[in-house]
């Protein structure tokens, strides 16, 4: 908490936020598959409080646009894929997850819609940016998020197998790396 404060005292609050609903989220496994959405919120809070503690005052759009691209990414290509792989194990302990509740046909729209989403944000997300990105990077940014996230996601949405939200959960890992590389690239050269 300290370090969080010396970098800017609004992320001692992302950072008190996270844990709070961190515990919660642990506390909804046998009571509601909503828990994916605390989860999401968690998984990004980081990230906004690195967005704090480089400028206290950022565009509150941009804010906007990096906790959404990320949050329907944590859903879609990280959360929901790994509940789909844990099926079994879940329904043996009773976890309430998305595809256990709701069913594994709904999990893989869910996680399709998400991923659309987290696509058309990613390029948002870099019109946003204080640099300014040449037509190529968007081509970078749409072929990327193609590859990582739409494709792998269809290929699970067609045959709901586990074995494909593994593979789709692997793919997805890479993509904030890969829009992390595209940003560095761009102040490097």
């Amino acid at each position: 908490m300290l370090g969080a404060y010396i970098l800017n005292p609004v992320c001692t609050l992302f950072f008190l936020a996270g844990c709070l609903l961190e515990a919660v989220y642990c506390l909804l496994l046998r009571v509601s598959p909503l828990r994916t959405i605390i989860n999401g919120i968690v998984k990004t809070l980081g990230t906004i409080a690195a967005v704090y503690a480089v400028d206290p005052n950022p565009s509150l759009v941009y804010v906007a646009a990096l906790f959404f691209t990320l949050f329907l990414w944590e859903i879609g290509g990280q959360n929901i894929p790994n509940d789909c792989t844990d099926i079994k194990e879940d329904t043996r302990i009773k976890a309430q997850t998305v595809p256990v509740r709701l069913g594994i046909d709904l999990a893989s729209y869910t996680i399709l819609v998400t991923l659309i989403g987290a696509f058309f944000l990613s390029l948002i997300l870099f019109s946003l940016s204080q640099a300014e990105f040449s037509f190529l990077y968007y081509i970078a940014v749409a072929s990327f998020s193609l590859f990582l996230l739409i494709i792998p996601a269809l290929k699970f949405y067609k045959s709901n197998n586990p074995d494909h939200a593994m593979l789709l959960f692997n793919k997805a890992s890479n993509f904030p790396a890969v829009l992390f590389f595209l940003v560095l690239f761009k102040l490097i050269f």
